[in-house]
């Protein structure tokens, strides 16, 4: 392509930039101003209330047309409401700070619990077992020697001190079978080997039940303890409920101040038009004379056609086919431009 056409070519592109940049510049300070605009005429007013439980206010700057400070005020019987409810609160403070001391015997019963259940857990069922038995034979043995003593009285008196009867054979497995035994003396020891047996699962039972007695001390020692913390927190409770009634209270009040809030936002200017600024925008940005510059100068077939036309020649390789599929290859070579011979 020679110089000239693309020079050409060149400056319009160039020129279809500088229509497009300038429209999109003018768009661009447009969309600032009313954006800026907009802003301004959704400005918060603030418009102060007053219903059944309080009052609201507002102080608006101006010189700046800025809220500046807002709030509220209870009703008087809504104030006097809360401070009886203060009042609750203190009293329920000074039943936290007192509930410590009140409760502090728990601990000390929780505590020795835990250690009677120690003592009791610190022998084996086997050996609680062992020490029943020492103590009960201990406690019956006089008894014993005793009625022996007479048993042996009576077979003297009796004569039968030498009797000795119930001896048995050899057993079908080969061992010795019974030997004789004095009558009097086989159901005296046989009375007394009952009553150990009856002994020994006495034993038994009281080792388990002392091993389970320990165990009860661990878990009421844990509940006590669990009974302490439960009355600290519970010592809470008329406090919580009083500041309760405080907050709620407060929120009642507070109406009057959203009620505020709500119809200074609708006070002005309605919702926000940003959307459709920004859409707007998009609309101004184009420019119908730049677009149609820089489509030129970027258009292979005007860079042809320039190109030929600065060398002297009436023909083109523009594609004729679409003035008639009539012409021969010879006339379509040596018409010009618009198709004409």
């Amino acid at each position: 392509m020679p110089i000239a056409a693309a020079a050409i070519a060149g400056g319009a592109t160039l020129l279809g930039g500088l229509f497009g940049g300038n429209a999109a510049a003018d768009a661009s300070r447009r969309q600032a101003d009313a954006l800026r605009e907009d802003a301004r005429n959704r400005m918060f007013n603030p418009v102060g209330t007053t219903n059944r439980f309080g009052t609201s206010t507002s102080q608006i700057d101006p010189a700046t047309g800025k809220v500046i400070s807002a709030g509220y005020e209870l009703s008087p019987e809504l104030k006097a409401f809360q401070d009886r409810f203060m009042t609750q609160a203190g009293g329920g403070l000074t039943q936290i700070e007192n509930a410590p001391g009140m409760y502090a015997p728990l601990t000390g019963a929780a505590r020795s619990m835990y250690d009677l259940g120690a003592q009791y857990l610190a022998q084996s069922p086997e050996e609680v077992a062992a020490k029943y038995m020492r103590q009960q034979q201990d406690l019956i043995d006089p008894s014993r020697q005793r009625s022996f003593a007479q048993l042996q009285q009576n077979m003297f008196n009796t004569g039968t001190g030498g009797l000795s009867v119930g001896a048995t054979g050899m057993r079908p497995g080969g061992g010795e079978g019974l030997r004789a035994a004095n009558p009097q003396m086989e159901a005296y020891y046989n009375a007394q080997a009952q009553q150990d047996r009856q002994l020994a699962l006495d034993a038994e039972r009281m080792g388990m039940e002392r091993y389970k007695f320990g165990q009860g001390l661990f878990r009421t020692g844990t509940e006590t303890l669990g009974d302490y913390y439960g009355g600290l927190t519970d010592a809470y409770k008329p406090f919580t409920a009083a500041m309760g009634g405080v907050t709620g209270l407060e929120k009642t009040g507070r109406l009057s101040f959203e009620d505020m809030i709500r119809l200074g936002e609708a006070g002005k200017g309605g919702p926000s038009n940003a959307a459709g600024i920004t859409a707007q925008f998009g609309a101004d940005a184009y420019s119908p004379f730049g677009a149609l510059f820089s489509g030129a100068g970027k258009s292979p077939e005007l860079s042809d056609a320039l190109s030929r036309y600065l060398r002297g020649s009436g023909t083109t390789a523009l594609d004729t086919s679409a003035y008639g599929s009539g012409l021969s290859g010879y006339q379509r070579a040596q018409t010009d431009i618009y198709g004409r011979p």
